[in-house]
């Protein structure tokens, strides 16, 4: 059996996955018409993969005055964005707004991507369209009058409000915002999606998955109220994250035992076909008994960095997993059988971007500390500093191409966009 200690010895396509993202935001391919009234989220995959490329700064000021021309546009006129022109403006007859909180979270994204300087939001409707969206038991529809309410729009809508004030901040634009929904209760619905092994599903009495734990964690640490969840439950929490996480030598294991019923591939060609297969190690999968997914390695790992356990990962078999789905013409797919495509392919990046900001935290290793004396117990301290030292260079080396220093778990922007919100659409602004 292969050593566990192997590490990837390919890097992160940069020029390809910016191809990519560029083909994908000047014309979608034909699989995503369906999806045509959620372009402005497929606009942050594509947006936000160049940001983490550093592939913004080759557009022109042309196109990037011209996408932001269009996310203005998508404005709808009592607050709040729509998702594309696909989606009927509000009118005499239909009055209902045309407004998402999805749309809006990534157009609010989008717009900080490009550098806007988000003059011509309008606050006090966007404010306003938030506080519609809340429901009696303290839930978020996508729109007001919609039935579909999960913590997927709760974590938007807190997103929202936490781009344009602190929770805790006693200012006048954080009273008007957080302040015109009722949190506890929209904590309290979180809590009830809690399942029996500590993770959250999309409702009440639902099956844990990783994505709606995600929502959950960030939409508390949003709120300034992750302290509520005790340290305990925050405990059961990780260990089913982690669990998430397939076991190397589980899955290399499997491989070789179909090479027992089927010999026909041999030296450099089996090695690459493993490879290609992403079998080698440390994907994560969304729930119990489900396949590896590349988006998992996002939702799972932006969950554990919200609660400082990121380091818990096997980082250079997350990495493998993640390089291993890389596609000759750009992208990363779902999983090997999969094309590439937009969200996949983000989410993928992503989560490569917190392993690299990981390693930059941790390129010094762990402290050594005094020991008992004993020879052998330095030494083997020792022996695990070096190691993760190793850890994390490969790691760095690997993902070299990406310009950003990590990544805000929250908010799921690069740490340089996240602080240019602050910048511009933070609690110091004006309400309009």
């Amino acid at each position: 059996m292969a050593s566990t200690s192997c590490v990837p010895t390919a890097t992160l396509e940069v020029k390809r996955h910016r191809a990519f993202f560029k083909r994908h935001i000047q014309l979608l391919p034909r699989p995503y018409t369906s999806g045509d009234s959620q372009r402005m989220t497929l606009a942050f995959f594509c947006l936000s993969g160049l940001d983490l490329l550093g592939g913004i700064t080759e557009s022109g000021a042309g196109e990037a005055e011209s996408f932001r021309e269009w996310i203005w546009s998508q404005q709808m006129p009592h607050g709040g964005f729509r998702g594309s022109p696909a989606v009927e403006e509000p009118s005499k007859s239909n009055t209902k707004t045309s407004a998402h909180l999805a749309m809006t979270y990534t157009a609010l994204l989008n717009l900080a991507i490009l550098r806007d300087d988000f003059s011509r939001l309008n606050t006090e409707g966007l404010i306003d369209f938030v506080a519609s969206c809340q429901q009696p038991d303290g839930s978020f529809s996508p729109s007001p009058g919609l039935t579909e309410c999960d913590p997927r729009f709760t974590f938007c809508a807190f997103s929202i409000l936490s781009m344009l004030s602190s929770p805790s901040s006693s200012s006048s634009s954080s009273s008007s915002s957080w302040s015109r929904i009722d949190v506890p209760r929209a904590l309290h619905f979180l809590a009830r999606c809690k399942s029996y092994d500590g993770a959250y599903g999309q409702g009440p009495h639902q099956e844990s998955h990783g994505g709606s734990t995600y929502c959950v964690l960030a939409s508390y640490k949003l709120a300034g109220r992750l302290e509520e969840l005790g340290k305990r439950e925050r405990g059961r929490i990780v260990r089913w994250l982690l669990a998430r996480q397939s076991d190397w030598e589980a899955d290399l294991g499997a491989v070789e035992e179909d090479e027992d019923e089927d010999e026909e591939e041999e030296g450099e060609q089996e090695e690459q076909h493993k490879q290609e297969l992403g079998l080698f190690g440390g994907g994560f999968n969304g729930r119990i008994g489900k396949k590896k997914d590349a988006c998992y390695s996002f939702w799972c790992g932006a969950s554990l960095a919200i609660l400082s356990s990121h380091h818990l990962i096997n980082s250079r078999h997350n990495l493998h997993h993640l390089l291993a789905l890389q596609s000759p013409i750009g992208g990363i797919r779902k999983t090997a059988d999969d094309p590439p495509d937009a969200m996949h392919s983000y989410l993928g990046l992503a989560a490569c971007a917190l392993l690299k900001g990981e390693a930059l935290g941790r390129q010094e290793g762990v402290e050594e500390g005094e020991g008992n004396g004993e020879e052998h117990e330095r030494m083997e301290k020792k022996d695990e500093k070096q190691e993760q030292e190793q850890e994390h260079q490969q790691v760095s080396y690997a993902l070299e191409g990406l310009a950003t220093a990590g990544l805000d778990p929250c908010l799921n922007i690069s740490l340089e966009t996240r602080d240019w919100i602050v910048q511009k659409l933070g609690s110091g602004r004006e309400v309009r």
